[in-house]
């Protein structure tokens, strides 16, 4: 069992990188990785929970907690008391701990985030703007989806200033596609699934890919709103 588990982790985790999606459908991709992201995930956890019950009890820790301790240092081992299974359980459980601040750190920022944009939105802005913005300061092209819970669009008085009319219109559909797809909880799901995937090579990178196939589906969605391409 322990085996097709692993085989359908390693399969589920290398299929993006055998299809190559750049050209497939945004939503396409971006499911696609998203799944990559959860198997990262599911074998961030199932490592985790190996080592915690499965290895201490195999013979191969059990020779080399033995071997490090009593071999290598026996001056540790015999004089101070040292017991090698139990530094061994201990480091068994560290990957553990490790998994358990990953995601804590995560949740952290992301509870963060949503408390900054929501005093942005309520501090800085400087009133209502074009087709229901919500407009802030500052000169730079700045047209962003802000929030969770109830999320809008910002746009600069750079952006007013800067761009015209097409673009600017283009700009703020892009972010509303953004919104009406609910792209705020993917990019909270993979932050997630980074957190837990930490130790499996490639997982930010995945997260990188979707994050631009999403922006691709924010893009599909503004030109179905018959914008100049």
């Amino acid at each position: 069992m322990r085996t097709v588990v692993i085989v359908v982790l390693l399969l589920g985790v290398t299929l993006p990188y055998v299809m190559r999606p750049s050209r497939a459908d945004p939503a396409t991709a971006a499911l696609l990785w998203a799944a990559n992201l959860g198997l990262r995930a599911l074998a961030g956890i199932f490592s985790a929970i190996y080592l915690v019950l499965f290895l201490p009890n195999t013979e191969f820790f059990s020779a080399l907690t033995h071997w490090c301790w009593h071999a290598v240092l026996p001056f540790l081992a015999t004089h101070l008391g040292f017991n090698g299974h139990r530094i061994g359980d201990a480091a068994a459980t560290l990957p553990t701990i490790v998994l358990g601040l990953s995601v804590f750190w995560v949740g952290a920022g992301v509870i963060r985030v949503a408390r900054s944009v929501r005093w942005l939105i309520t501090r800085t802005a400087l009133g209502p703007g074009p087709r229901d913005t919500v407009i802030v300061g500052g000169a730079d092209v700045v047209v962003a989806a802000a929030g969770l819970a109830r999320p809008r669009v910002l746009v600069s008085t750079g952006a007013l200033t800067q761009l015209d009319d097409e673009e600017l219109a283009a700009g703020l559909d892009h972010e509303r596609g953004h919104i009406a797809r609910r792209h705020r909880w993917i990019l909270v799901y993979a932050e997630l699934c980074r957190a837990l995937g930490v130790f499996v090579p490639g997982t930010r990178a995945a997260v990188r890919e979707l994050n631009l196939h999403l922006e691709r589906d924010a893009d599909r969605w503004a030109l179905s709103r018959r914008h100049d391409r």
